[in-house]
């Protein structure tokens, strides 16, 4: 099929939005708003607002402000997120780091007798070569300037201009032993679920990092969500559906506030005075009208044992 839209000035589009039914307080603002932030990003935030009918028809009540406090709460809500994983990378950067390098030496990410798939740790390398070679950072311009052999820089330089990402796939092809279980103890968790964990703090870190749509998004990337782990864990159950759903499946659909509550117990474990529960809550109260349960929230969030 051939795409065949034509552009629309910001006069036409907001024209288009209120034959669909959009209210708006203030045409004026709403241009100002529509210069600065293209009609095609925002509209990812009308369609909570809209029937799921084809018809892009919104429902009674729908306002122009409700949609663009709900982009503004995302943008805020990434922030946490961002910030809070940086946290967590920071922590597991550096327990890999010690505890790898004390017990294989300084190179141990070189040599592929830690992993368990060849493949996927000559792939690993070759991402960390290239992040090492584009790095401008200082400590790696002075490795460069001063030491010729090794070629690579030992692991507490090169694994700091790593991503996430590629982290998260090493931890996740180290072979099995003490070592990889000592860095999921020290986070209170099983391998197999940390392992989960980080691999999805790595997709929505880059979904932060692209300023892509967070807050009603289904996650392609899930983690364990366990019954029972070594620390405080929710008990109040994770809201699987909202009033939109109709998929059979629901109870497969992860959200962000799992993300959230999985975040709220790693940085517990970095340091157990650190929270990210009075951000999210405040976040929420300044944006009343962003619907909670489009998050997987239930209803009262806030009393569950497991953020106090």
């Amino acid at each position: 099929m051939k795409y065949k839209k034509d552009p629309k000035t910001i006069q036409q589009q907001i024209e288009l939005l209120k034959e669909r039914g959009l209210s708006f307080n203030n045409e004026k603002e709403a241009e100002s708003i529509l210069s600065s932030v293209s009609y095609y990003r925002l509209s990812a935030y009308f369609l909570t607002f809209q029937h799921k009918d084809g018809t892009h028809a919104f429902k009674p009540n729908a306002t122009f402000n409700y949609a663009y406090n709900t982009y503004l709460f995302d943008g805020e809500l990434r922030h946490i997120l961002f910030n809070a994983i940086e946290t967590i990378e920071i922590a597991l950067k550096a327990r890999m780091i010690n505890l790898l390098s004390i017990e294989y030496g300084s190179l141990w990410y070189i040599n592929n007798i830690y992993f368990f798939n060849k493949e996927w740790h000559a792939d690993c390398l070759e991402i960390i070569k290239k992040d090492i070679n584009n790095s401008k950072e200082v400590f790696i311009e002075h490795y460069r300037s001063k030491y010729s052999d090794p070629e690579m820089p030992p692991a507490w330089i090169a694994l700091e201009v790593v991503s996430l990402g590629t982290i998260s796939k090493m931890y996740k092809n180290l072979l099995k032993g003490k070592i990889k279980t000592e860095i999921a103890k020290s986070f209170g968790l099983p391998v197999d679920v940390f392992s989960s964990w980080i691999e999805t703090l790595a997709y929505v870190r880059n979904l932060c990092a692209h300023h892509s749509r967070v807050w009603n998004r289904i996650l392609v990337k899930k983690p364990i969500l366990p019954n029972r782990v070594k620390n405080k864990w929710v008990t109040l159950p994770f809201q699987m559906k909202t009033v939109d759903d109709t998929n059979e499946n629901e109870h497969l659909k992860i959200r962000i506030y799992p993300v959230l509550c999985l975040i709220q117990y790693l940085i517990r474990t970095i340091d157990n005075k650190n929270s990210i529960f009075n951000e999210m809550k405040s976040c929420l109260t300044m944006y009343p009208t962003v619907p909670i349960s489009y998050m997987g929230f239930p209803d009262n969030w806030v009393e569950d044992v497991f953020w106090k």
